[in-house]
């Protein structure tokens, strides 16, 4: 039986979250939640966090830093895969690549999920 992966990073986005962990200081956590917003409906707020709120989901995952996520968006990003994508310019973004996405605003902002039936 296969395991269903929560949450996954792919090696660029492990470094990426590790080179900001140490540069915040007191961060300790890579903390993953969503919010109601922009023109689709959702969007992604990832965080460096020093402890983690209560009822936070910790993933398991083999880095070097804890994984946290909002209890309220689990089913929303559940098999998303982390990554970093170049830009150009040396400009450098986080990108989600979610499953469970139906369709993205035209910025890229904000995203819908599918409806469950």
């Amino acid at each position: 039986m296969e395991t269903e992966i929560l949450l996954d990073f792919t090696p660029k986005a492990i470094q990426h979250i590790e080179s900001g962990i140490k540069n915040s200081g007191e961060g300790r956590y890579f903390r993953l939640s969503v919010k109601k917003t922009g023109c689709t409906g959702w969007m992604y707020k990832p965080e460096i966090v020093a402890e983690p709120q209560v009822g936070d989901v910790e993933v398991p995952l083999n880095t070097s830093f804890k994984v946290l996520l909002d209890p309220n968006c689990v089913d929303i990003v559940r098999g998303t895969i982390v990554d970093i994508e170049e830009k150009g310019l040396g400009f450098t973004q986080m990108v989600f690549k979610n499953p469970n996405v139906e369709s993205l605003c035209g910025c890229g902002e904000s995203f819908n999920v599918k409806s469950k039936e």
